[in-house]
């Protein structure tokens, strides 16, 4: 899950938004003519929310943990997708039209409204803000690392359904390509789901936080006790990256 970061466009460029994203996965993999990718609309943001509070209610460690109610996930998310729309840097993937997959992220623009945090939430609001006072120093450490810079790639999720068929890596592929075409040189992820840690690792992501959410404390007690694979705090240097995936990853300039 990646949420509580504070640091969170004319013509041509809605038009190479559309040119870019409005295209078939087919363009890069031939055996993904199923799946079709695009930008995040503000008129789809509805379905969109279902589909991630679907998707972190079931297969999110710290919300499945907790038991957040789907309704409570939605309510959160729609604030999340409404800020995102205005980034322009967000993809949803779609399986003959329905919603199966998404990459949300923001960028240079401060958020306009606080999301809507159901008391079910609020220990994971408390957790992810701790992660991020972990972080801030070791991002600090990076010299030419600034807000304008650095997006912020916030939620990823696959419905189970199509889950194994490339659709988080065609996702990322996309997300590189638009958030270079916008000029930022870094991403930062705090993916809490180790399938999304392994593959943002596996794409060149160095991790600079790692923390055990069994550990933590919330109201006298350890809300996340029975989670035992950790968290993350993750950055990647797009512009060495290009389009290519990893196995080993290019060094960040060091602290």
């Amino acid at each position: 899950m990646r949420v509580f970061f504070a640091r969170v466009p004319g013509v041509s460029l809605a038009h190479s938004l559309c040119s870019l994203c409005m295209t078939r996965a087919s363009a890069d993999d031939p055996g993904q003519r199923w799946l079709a990718i695009e930008p995040l609309d503000a008129g789809a943001l509805d379905e969109v929310a279902d589909c991630v509070a679907e998707v972190f209610t079931t297969m999110e460690p710290l919300a499945v943990c907790l038991g957040v109610p789907r309704v409570d996930f939605k309510r959160f998310a729609l604030d999340a997708l409404h800020d995102a729309v205005r980034s322009n840097l967000s993809l949803v993937a779609r399986r003959e039209g329905r919603v199966v997959g998404f990459r949300i992220s923001h960028g240079r623009e401060a958020p306009d409204r606080v999301p809507q945090v159901a008391p079910s939430l609020g220990p994971v609001v408390a957790y992810l803000s701790a992660m991020q006072q972990k972080a801030a120093e070791p991002l600090a450490a990076i010299d030419d690392l600034h807000h304008d810079n650095t997006v912020r790639w916030y939620l990823l999720g696959v419905r189970r359904e199509v889950q194994g068929r490339g659709v988080a890596k065609a996702l990322y592929h996309r997300a590189l390509r638009l958030s270079l075409q916008q000029g930022y040189r870094y991403a930062v992820s705090e993916p809490t789901n180790p399938k999304s840690a392994s593959l943002l690792q596996s794409h060149g992501f160095l991790e600079l936080v790692r923390d055990r959410p069994s550990e933590f404390t919330h109201a006298g007690r350890r809300p996340f006790a029975e989670v035992l694979t950790p968290c993350r705090v993750m950055i990647c240097d797009l512009e060495a990256r290009g389009a290519a995936p990893s196995k080993t990853g290019r060094q960040l300039p060091s602290p």
